[in-house]
């Protein structure tokens, strides 16, 4: 699920649903909150977590696709093998759901705001699949 995270500007119903499933998701959610101060390398954050190493690659892989996280540095570990810390690039994220819109406002840790807002009505939302929850009926006229 490859996410961008534009400035101030209205992606797709389905975008928008698909970037407030990622950043609440159980395993996304733990790892922005375990990064969101302090650089971890993806085995402190499994560890800390107690999260699959390979779940957590894949997670840390999409977070950063989604330009929610960043590499800030690496490090040499005791066995003299390299790993690269990740960081998230907010401090807070909101949800606001209203009028068919849902909006997520992103606080940057440079205290710049990003605003993204997508349309969710059952109107302009896909048919089936792609795991979204709304699904449009057809109804007869004589129904």
């Amino acid at each position: 699920m490859a996410i961008d995270t534009p400035k101030n500007n209205e992606i797709s119903g389905e975008k928008v649903l698909d970037l407030s499933s990622l950043a609440m998701d159980k395993y996304s959610s733990a790892i922005l909150s375990a990064i969101n101060n302090t650089p971890k390398t993806v085995k402190e954050i499994s560890s800390f977590l107690n999260i699959p190493i390979a779940e957590c690659y894949r997670k840390v892989k999409v977070l950063e696709k989604a330009n929610l996280i960043e590499k800030s540095g690496r490090v040499l570990t005791e066995e003299g093998k390299r790993r690269t810390l990740y960081i998230a690039l907010f401090k807070k994220i909101e949800f606001v759901i209203e009028n068919s819109k849902i909006n997520i406002k992103l606080i940057m840790k440079n205290d710049e705001e990003r605003v993204i807002q997508g349309d969710f009505s059952p109107y302009t939302m896909p048919r089936e699949g792609n795991g979204i929850l709304f699904k449009r009926k057809r109804l007869n006229k004589n129904e």
